[in-house]
Order: structure tokens, then sequence, then C-alpha cells
């Protein structure tokens, strides 16, 4: 995801999808083959690059978990 939307992690992507692209791009991915198993990596609230502290290991850690439950939800049928 783009550094606006998950700066708490070992490496930031400047330029990087938005949360949205992300689950569409899942959402595709899952109407036309199972999912059977994700790895949710680089999710590091105490790594901020950003400077803006716990804001943005919050927002980090939102859209991980929103991610996250998709992929859950999407194991699951």
């Amino acid at each position: 995801l783009d550094e606006s939307f998950a700066s708490a992690t070992g490496t930031p992507e400047a330029g990087g999808l938005t949360p949205q692209h992300a689950l569409d791009i899942l959402v595709a991915l899952a109407d036309e083959f199972p999912i059977t198993g994700a790895d949710m990596m680089e999710i590091a609230p105490f790594t901020d690059s950003s400077l803006f502290g716990q804001t943005s290991s919050e927002t980090t850690l939102r859209e991980g978990a929103k991610i996250s439950a998709f992929l859950i939800n999407a194991m699951n049928k």
C-alpha cells in the first residue's frame, strides 16, 4: 500500500496502491480463484517512517486489518 496508508512498515512504498485498489484486486481474484491461504507481511507499528507516530501506526494497523478480514472471509467460503 502507499505510504500514506501504511507507513508503519519496514519498507514504505511511495506511489503504492490505495487500500481500496488492493481490495478491488483481491475481490477480482477471489471471484475467479479460491483463496486458500494468505500472508500479511510488513506491518510493524513500532517502525514509522512518516514521523507521525501513533496516528500512522493506527492507520497501518487499520488498513492491514481490513485486508486481513477480507482474506479470512474469502478463505472461509
